[in-house]
């Protein structure tokens, strides 16, 4: 009887990357955060030299991810979600590929463009669905009714602000 097992389902920009987080001893952590974006880290062995020459990995590269589950003949998979490419390292001897990715699509204008504008008579509800459109995104909603007379966005980024307004309320 086999105890449990985990393995790594990933895809990078569309390339699947299976084989080598599951057969290469390649280090992978998950992080979910409660109040900040979701985090993955791996490491890649590159001694093919492929990622460090025509694969080398760009900021805000997208990275699905999930985790397989076996024990006592039963399956569960983990959706860890989309992530992007925040930062990566390549050591050598041996060569490697350290890769960090976040949840936020940090080439997206919803962290990085900060803006100032005055949202007056409105809901964190509405606010929510208001700034997730503009990014081209589906805004989801679950809990009660906030209401606001005036909120003052001031040189702060719209995903700034929804994390501001609904951790203080």
């Amino acid at each position: 009887m086999l105890g449990k097992r985990v393995y790594i389902e990933m895809t990078y920009e569309g390339y699947n990357l299976n084989k080598t987080l599951n057969e290469e001893n390649s280090n992978f952590e998950y992080t979910d955060n409660l109040n900040s974006a979701d985090e993955i880290s791996f490491t890649l062995h590159d001694y093919e030299k492929k990622w460090v020459n025509e694969n080398c990995p760009l900021k805000g590269d997208k990275i699905t991810a999930k985790l397989r589950v076996i024990e006592n003949e039963k399956e569960e998979i983990f959706d860890c979600g989309e992530f992007y490419v925040d930062d990566y390292e390549f050591s050598f001897n041996p060569d490697t590929l350290n890769i960090k990715a976040i949840s936020i699509d940090i080439t997206s204008k919803l962290k990085s463009e900060e803006k100032t504008k005055i949202w007056e008579k409105t809901t964190l509800k509405a606010l929510n669905s208001a700034i997730a459109s503009q990014n081209k995104l589906t805004g989801e909603y679950k809990g009660k009714e906030i209401k606001f007379q005036r909120i003052e966005q001031k040189e702060e980024s719209n995903g700034s602000l929804i994390q501001r307004m609904a951790i203080s309320n």
